[in-house]
């Protein structure tokens, strides 16, 4: 709600937005992509108006941010019973949208749901681990005016 309310996010900029897009050191988000659901579907695009733009937040919204991120780092490295449900419920609710998906001929019936699904959740938890350390390496490794790399995390089967 913060990304909404104080950064100015439409619905959609804010449901496509991956970890990779906030800079948690500048205090800014990328914006590059708009989600919108299309027959009980989510179908992910461009933005509205067709540009992408950078939103920077106060530090209070990245810290808010920063903190979500923190709890479902706990869920994956510090499993406890509470948290072994939270993530049965992770990979419930990713079981249904991956099968929407297949349903809607958006996404291969040819490969297994199971390995749909640890693909989506280890992309997905990979940046939200990985990502923060990767750019504290990065302001104190690179060079001026070094273009950051991007984080591509991929699961062979």
């Amino acid at each position: 709600m913060l990304l909404l309310g104080v950064g100015g996010l439409r619905w959609g900029e804010a449901a496509a937005l991956r970890v990779s897009d906030v800079d948690f050191l500048r205090r800014r988000v990328e914006l590059t992509r708009n989600a919108v659901a299309v027959s009980g579907t989510t179908v992910v695009g461009t933005l509205k108006g067709g540009k992408d733009r950078t939103v920077a937040l106060p530090r209070f919204v990245i810290d808010a941010i920063a903190g979500s991120c923190q709890d479902i780092r706990r869920v994956v490295l510090e499993p406890s019973e509470n948290q072994l449900q939270l993530l049965d419920g992770i990979v419930d609710f990713t079981r249904s949208e991956i099968g929407m998906l297949r349903d809607a001929g958006l996404a291969s019936k040819k490969r297994p749901e199971s390995h749909q699904i640890l693909t989506v959740l280890v992309r997905q938890f990979g940046e939200l681990l990985l990502q923060p350390m990767i750019e504290a390496v990065w302001e104190r490794a690179a060079s001026k005016g070094e273009k950051q790399p991007r984080l591509v995390i991929r699961v062979d089967h």
